[in-house]
């Protein structure tokens, strides 16, 4: 959960990891309402190349002109490794994922089964330094005011998206990265641009820690998105 790109690794068969992040603020766009969530991630490795996911906002509070409170939608993914990284030919390692988000969740928060494909790229640069991405396609759900009305209208969107980042390994504990992402609709208006920063902290072998801090470089973009959180293994 640390920057916006999934890498293209995949849990050893037969172990686990879960992360959280208790705190997460997203602010307005011209789309959603300032939001607060509890972000959660699962991960299986089923073998050593396929990782089986479960992941989602957790607990989330919207503050629009009506304050609601909820679970948001729990989302099913599998993660497939296709190959690994080649440096030396600028091959990037590789991977398939595929995500549904389900309509298991608070009312208020679900619209339907929203399938999810994205392609995940990991390129060491250099031994300290390493350039991910991730290219996906799916559905979101999109809150639109209805013209001369207070009232809110929910549909889902087709979009396509676009996440990198920079990561730069200070010691055996530290690293920092620089990381970004793209949303367009298929419509062909933009759906936002963001970039972050943040910092991991390796704590011990089964404990990490992680910050992140972002703005909105696009006006439908949010304009502030800041988590903290940690993974056990």
């Amino acid at each position: 959960l640390g920057d916006f790109p999934n890498s293209s690794s995949t849990l050893p068969g037969g172990t686990w990891q879960l992360e959280l992040a208790p705190f997460c603020i997203t602010g307005r766009d011209q789309y959603n309402s300032p939001s607060y969530s509890t972000l959660y991630l699962l991960r299986y490795g089923v073998t050593d190349d396929v990782e089986f996911r479960i992941l989602g906002d957790g607990i989330t509070v919207s503050y629009g002109d009506t304050q609601s409170t909820g679970f948001s939608p729990v989302v099913l993914d599998t993660k497939i490794h296709l190959w690994d990284e080649m440096p030396e030919r600028w091959i990037p390692g590789t991977a398939l994922e595929i995500l549904l988000s389900t309509d298991w969740g608070s009312k208020d928060l679900t619209s339907g089964y929203q399938p999810t494909i994205a392609l995940n790229f990991d390129l060491p640069l250099t031994e300290k330094l390493a350039l991910g991405s991730t290219i996906g396609y799916g559905q979101v759900k999109e809150q639109l005011l209805l013209p001369n009305s207070s009232d809110e209208l929910l549909q889902n969107v087709n979009q396509a998206y676009f996440q990198w980042s920079v990561v730069r390994e200070l010691d055996d504990r530290w690293s920092v990265f620089v990381t970004g992402q793209t949303y367009e609709k298929i419509a062909g208006d933009s759906a936002g641009t963001l970039l972050a920063f943040g910092g991991n902290w390796q704590q011990s072998d089964r404990v990490a820690w992680y910050s992140l801090l972002g703005w909105g470089v696009t006006p439908d973009a949010p304009a502030i998105t800041a988590q903290i959180g940690l993974g056990f293994a």
